[in-house]
């Protein structure tokens, strides 16, 4: 019986570092320059306010290392508001941070872990997401296990926060997570149906009383390709506490479609997020559906009027009707016009009689975008968006209605590849 335990322990780790042995490095930038000209992105344009013109830029230096037994990735990245330091200036108010710094051990060619600075990125970003058009973008401290087998994946992911070295535990202020546990599963299905499923516990800290309050967020998602054709359809529902008081019942469900005619792709979809209705009495349920780390500006329209969805729509959730064509219209470019139609998801109260629902419509949003890939390695790209609001966004808003509120963007992107060395025996 000892050697039959003895040749399973020997099976598996002869299985787990028995792999064959390769490296690989590449050393990479990434310059990315944007103007953006302001009349009303994420707020209505009141009145007295002048249109703002401001460049940002994000630079990055990218260090990749993969080994067959391990992988190590380092991203040092400096973002700026041009003009925010002077020309001879000793000290710079942007400095430069971590936007990844990490490492993988690869046990065996199922399993692997990796500790440190990292994106979290899974299925369509409606939950976790790095938030690319963000010229900081979002990174987490944390440790990832990732488990692989044919068409399965199972990705179990966690962090715990601090806001300095204390050896005692001290309050956390930092408007972050105390603490994250996630666990993600994916199966394909002969690469025309992927199924997964994600679970998320996320631990936010009462400054108060220190108290750490949780709230669970779970569902499956879809995904079909079949020739032309392609949909997804999401469900999420969301559970547990806010504080001591508001316990949380909240959901999300979206659903999309796509089919491409030669170079032109066209869309449709909606997504609903549910809401507090301010005239279902005696309902002390919290059910504002929080998207927590998503990327709300692939979504819901780019001139981010919903990044947060309860703040922004008052609690009262959101319905988002979209539809978007996209083409070639040359060998390197690509065009793409987008229409939005926002809606409350329950009602809230009219301001000027507050014993009856104001509209849920919201207004429009209408997005236009131009790409052009100038070379391999240099993208560029210009957009222009208006929003269309009706007098409920601007009572929510606290804007002007009666402004054009329009965006417009400008960017070019460099991704120069300096060194890359050949997959390679050692």
């Amino acid at each position: 019986m000892k050697k039959s335990y003895l040749s399973i322990i020997f099976s598996v780790f002869f299985l787990c570092f028995n792999l064959p042995v390769w490296a690989q490095f590449k050393l990479s930038g990434e310059i990315r320059p944007r103007l953006e000209i302001n009349n009303g992105y994420r707020d209505l344009f009141a009145p007295g306010l002048k249109t703002g013109v401001i460049f940002s830029q994000r630079s990055r230096l990218n260090l990749d290392y993969e080994h067959s037994k391990f992988a190590v990735k380092l991203s040092v990245q400096d973002v700026r508001i041009w003009g925010d330091e002077p020309q001879l200036s000793l000290s710079d108010p942007a400095g430069v941070s971590l936007h990844e710094a990490w490492g993988k051990v690869n046990l065996c060619e199922t399993f692997s872990i990796q500790l440190g600075r990292q994106e979290w990125v899974y299925d369509d970003q409606r939950l976790l997401g790095n938030v690319g058009w963000a010229q900081q973008a979002r990174s987490h401290d944390g440790v990832l296990m990732e488990f692989k087998k044919n068409d399965w994946k199972l990705h179990m992911g966690g962090a715990y926060n601090n806001e300095s070295f204390d050896l005692q535990k001290s309050p956390y202020t930092i408007a972050n997570y105390r603490a994250l546990v996630f666990t993600w599963y994916q199966h394909a299905f002969k690469d025309k149906f992927k199924m997964s499923w994600i679970g998320i516990a996320n631990g936010m800290e009462n400054i108060a009383d220190s108290t750490l309050y949780f709230t669970g967020t779970f569902g499956p998602h879809f995904q079909i390709t079949n020739g032309n054709f392609e949909a997804t359809a999401t469900f999420y529902y969301q559970i547990g506490k806010l504080n001591s008081v508001a316990e949380v019942r909240a959901f999300m469900a979206a659903i999309s479609a796509g089919y491409k005619v030669k170079h032109t792709k066209f869309s449709l979809g909606a997504d609903y997020l549910s809401g507090n209705d301010a005239f279902k009495a005696g309902d002390t349920k919290a059910r504002a559906f929080n998207t927590l780390y998503a990327t709300n500006h692939k979504f819901y329209g780019h001139m981010d009027y919903f990044i947060n969805v309860p703040a922004q729509t008052a609690g009262a959730g959101l319905l988002d009707i979209y539809a978007s064509v996209q083409g070639k219209i040359g060998e390197k470019s690509t065009l793409k016009i987008a229409g939005h139609y926002f809606l409350l998801g329950r009602d809230l109260p009219d301001p000027n009689n507050i014993i009856m629902p104001m509209p849920r419509s919201l207004g429009g949003e209408i997005d236009a975008s131009y790409s052009l890939k100038i070379h391999e390695m240099v993208d560029f790209s210009v957009g222009w968006s208006v929003m269309l609001p009706t007098t409920s966004l601007d009572n929510i808003d606290s804007g002007a209605k009666g402004r054009f509120n329009n965006w417009a963007w400008t960017m070019i992107t460099f991704k120069p590849v300096f060194f890359q060395t050949k997959e390679k025996e050692e």
